[in-house]
């Protein structure tokens, strides 16, 4: 059995460490946009262009980084926040391991995936595409009832929705990989300059690494701050604040406001029980 982690560090958590130890003096870019939210697909061109008219950023942390690149002219400077990345199999499975998958069928939603797409998993599996039966099934809701009633026989999975993988008793990680948010500029914003917000950047995150039991309990503050939008509903952050690892199992925030709450998806669907805490893999329970 694979545990996943991930690292997620919001563009406004950066920017806070890296004004504080002075990485950002003389930079430029500072008023970059913690992340791009708004820019809801099929409409990224005109979002960004009214955005950077007005000069509310000039930078910005995207999550769909190579399509939105491609779609809007802007080119990527950076790479940060790794997410899992997860191909599940029901625990009920006899596959142990993605090589074993050869002959087998995989639910994707391939063609929305930006970085990888499932032939890419499969080949960095050792598998040829054509060993494997590939079936397009778009939502993660249907891609979790189809591995669990057994329709197809593994599923790819991305975050935020691999929590549901990493701290369902029913599912078993047994291939995982990362998927990285963009820092992307306009085309106009001269390189020098963007290297220079990038560099000062990448300093904050070496400090946090560097000490992360002290900069837990301020991230964790930051992300009770998201609270009243909705995003963190019923965490217990004390609880997340004496127990939670920075960077392994904190909740991860989606690109939009309309995602899916796991646990509760979880519980509506008869993967745990109502109200009953999800055990991960690794570190007994969770705090929501």
């Amino acid at each position: 059995m694979t545990t996943t982690t991930h690292e997620y560090f919001s563009g406004e958590f950066l920017k806070q460490i890296a004004e504080e130890n002075g990485y950002l003096e003389g930079v430029e870019l500072s008023n970059a946009a913690s992340e791009s939210k708004e820019l809801a697909a099929g409409d990224v061109n005109g979002r960004w262009k009214d955005g950077s008219e007005r000069g509310s950023s000039t930078v910005r942390f995207e999550w769909r980084p190579v399509r939105d690149v491609a779609e809007t002219e802007r080119r990527s400077i950076g790479s940060y926040c790794k997410r899992d990345r997860v191909l599940f199999v029901s625990t009920s499975s006899d596959i142990g391991s993605a090589e074993e998958l050869h002959g087998r069928s995989i639910g994707s939603d391939d063609g929305t995936v930006p970085f990888h797409s499932t032939a890419e998993l499969l080949e960095r599996s050792g598998l040829d595409e054509t060993a494997v039966d590939t079936e397009r099934i778009e939502t993660i809701e249907e891609r979790l009832k189809a591995v669990k009633t057994g329709s197809v026989d593994a599923i790819v999975v991305r975050e935020p929705y691999a929590t549901l993988g990493r701290y369902d008793a029913e599912l078993d990680a047994v291939w995982t990989d990362s998927r990285r948010v963009a820092l992307v500029v306009s085309p106009a914003v001269e390189s020098e300059r963007a290297n220079a917000f990038r560099t000062a950047l990448n300093r904050a995150i070496k400090e946090i690494e560097d000490d992360r039991d002290r900069y837990r309990e301020r991230y964790v503050d930051l992300l009770e701050d998201s609270v009243p939008g909705g995003d963190f509903e019923g965490v217990d952050f004390d609880r997340l604040r004496d127990d939670i690892e920075l960077r392994t199992h904190l909740p991860i925030r989606g690109p939009d406001t309309t995602r899916l709450g796991p646990t509760e998806w979880m519980a509506g669907e008869g993967y745990v029980e109502d109200g009953e805490g999800i055990a991960t893999l690794s570190e007994g329970r969770t705090p929501y």
